[in-house]
């Protein structure tokens, strides 16, 4: 962030150099101009007193500065990188943080089964018959809030914790990434993520596939040479599926 690296001594009039230097400034009109002046006067008062490293943690984060102060506050509060979690644990916690900071817009008394429903790889059907909320509102709930915002707000938890030097920082970086794309593309097994990730993006087939494979652990690096051991049964399984699936593996494993 410009501002961060600044000796300025005026820090209103360098706000303002760099609101008069946008694109949104030299295409507004004169009422509009003012409105930007505003904003970037309210933000260089925002950050003010803030150290240069907080500065360039926030900017990274991509959240607004009270939500980051928020997310600071939380792991140190629950000494995140000084303790051992189980990832169920973990997930929870970061469960519970989102729900207490973020409007639940629908299945509110429901969010928290459907997110553990949406990470174990059921469909919105299955859902449905566990919680008996609308259909349509599941699949909103699934795709747009946990899928999306959930999986967005994991991330900017991994951000913040660059000027952590706890014990078990990069255990808990990695538990939060592995977390984040579980979240993103509900499924329940590192095997399944590595398919979404380097394979195709379809949650249902990736966990038949991580079945076939017999193994819930297979990294990102490994997917390609555990299906490779492995194609016979696996291109038997895609018979059934669209010619894409069949496309998409075959460009893959050959």
């Amino acid at each position: 962030m410009v501002y961060s690296n600044s000796n300025a001594t005026d820090e209103k009039s360098f706000a303002l150099e760099i609101c008069k230097s946008t694109l949104a400034y030299s295409l507004a009109n004169d009422e509009e101009k003012t409105l930007l002046e505003k904003v970037f006067i309210r933000i260089e008062e925002k950050i003010l007193g803030l150290s240069t490293n907080k500065i360039a943690n926030y900017a990274l984060s991509m959240i607004g500065i009270d939500m980051s102060e928020k997310i600071e506050a939380w792991i140190i509060k629950n000494q995140l990188t000084d303790k051992i979690f189980s990832e169920s644990g973990l997930m929870d916690l970061v469960k519970c943080f989102f729900m207490e900071t973020h409007t639940i817009r629908k299945c509110k008394d429901d969010f928290s089964a459907i997110c553990n429903l949406w990470i174990e790889g059921k469909t919105p059907f299955e859902i449905n018959t566990i919680t008996d909320n609308d259909m349509n509102d599941i699949d909103d709930v699934c795709s747009k809030q946990i899928s999306y915002e959930l999986s967005f707000f994991i991330g900017n938890i991994r951000d913040l914790l660059a000027d952590n030097t706890g014990l078990f920082k990069e255990e808990l970086e990695e538990q939060l990434s592995i977390i984040q794309k579980k979240v993103k593309y509900g499924v329940p097994s590192l095997t399944a993520l590595s398919i979404c990730e380097k394979v195709f993006n379809d949650r249902l087939l990736a966990v038949k596939i991580s079945d076939v494979l017999e193994d819930d652990d297979i990294s990102e690096d490994e997917i390609i040479t555990s299906l490779q051991q492995r194609k016979e049964n696996i291109e038997e399984l895609l018979n059934d599926y669209p010619e894409f699936f069949w496309n998409r593996i075959i460009s893959v494993l050959y």
